[in-house]
């Protein structure tokens, strides 16, 4: 199994003279990882064409959005996205690529009221309700997480956690322990120089888990801390994922119409194994 990101193996198949030494250095030497670079970019080039030759077909937006999401290509992915809403606005799965997308962009508050509309779209789903509520938890924003946990006690009246959850913050107005950080892969960033900045997970299929959720095993800690951020995630296959760090532009999401002045990736691999979690390769952008 080639241990280099699907983002790393194209930007090596489309310019290795300008590609990272480091994964230079290793496609030399790894057969797998460099048949893996040329099937990443017939992959990418496939589902281009599909989409050219059916923009209707509601697959294919999916497919490709979810493949340039997870090779970050986020300017095209933005675009694709944008295309699928123009044919059904209403989309909660284009809904919330866009969201991610967005978050991706550092524009933190935008995503947010983006993914709430998935809400609007979807009234009884549970899942997302579960979602937003956890969201605003994290972010302190009790006063917006409480009507989720309300509904979420509507939606399932024999549930006594969602009951509890609603009762308490309808009449304390606290929010809920702390989650333990803990899973089968976590990721733990600390940072320098009072910035504000987001971690976040991205998997094989293109699925961005972050402190906005994406799986139901997530867990954060210190999601709004400008010291660091811990991310967890539980029940992983074997693989290779995405590390991302965002930076989030305070003017921006303060409502100022300027967008983010600053961005921060990283991309990084790590390999689940029945061991733990193994880091192999780190390419800083």
């Amino acid at each position: 199994m080639c241990p280099l990101s699907d983002e790393a193996l194209l930007d090596w198949a489309l310019a290795p003279a300008e590609a990272d030494p480091a994964v230079d250095r290793h496609l030399g030497e790894c057969p797998s990882c460099r048949t893996r670079s040329q099937a990443v970019l017939r992959e990418v080039a496939d589902l281009r064409a599909k989409l050219a030759a059916e923009p209707d077909r509601r697959r294919h937006h999916r497919d490709l959005a979810r493949l340039l999401g997870r090779i970050g290509e986020i300017d095209e992915d933005e675009r694709v996205v944008r295309g699928w809403l123009s044919r059904d606005a209403m989309d909660p799965e284009a809904l919330t690529l866009l969201a991610d997308l967005t978050a991706r962009r550092g524009e933190r508050d935008r995503a947010v009221r983006t993914l709430a509309s998935v809400v609007e779209v979807q009234p009884g789903d549970k899942a997302a309700h579960e979602r937003m509520a956890r969201l605003y938890e994290r972010l302190g924003r009790l006063e917006d997480a409480c009507p989720h946990r309300v509904t979420l006690a509507a939606l399932s009246p024999s549930d006594e956690a969602a009951a509890a959850a609603a009762t308490r913050c309808e009449s304390t107005g606290e929010g809920p322990p702390a989650e333990e950080v803990r899973g089968e892969l976590v990721a733990t960033a600390t940072f320098e120089g009072g910035a504000d900045v987001d971690l976040a997970i991205v998997l094989r299929d293109g699925t961005r888990v972050s402190w906005m959720g994406g799986k139901r095993n997530v867990r954060v800690g210190e999601a709004t801390s400008v010291q660091g951020e811990r991310l967890a995630i539980g029940f992983l296959p074997n693989g290779s994922y995405t590390i991302e760090v965002e930076s989030i532009d305070p003017q921006f999401n303060a409502g100022s119409s300027v967008g983010p002045t600053s961005s921060i990736r990283s991309s990084c691999t790590w390999i689940a194994t029945r061991i733990g979690i193994r880091r192999s390769a780190c390419i800083m952008r």
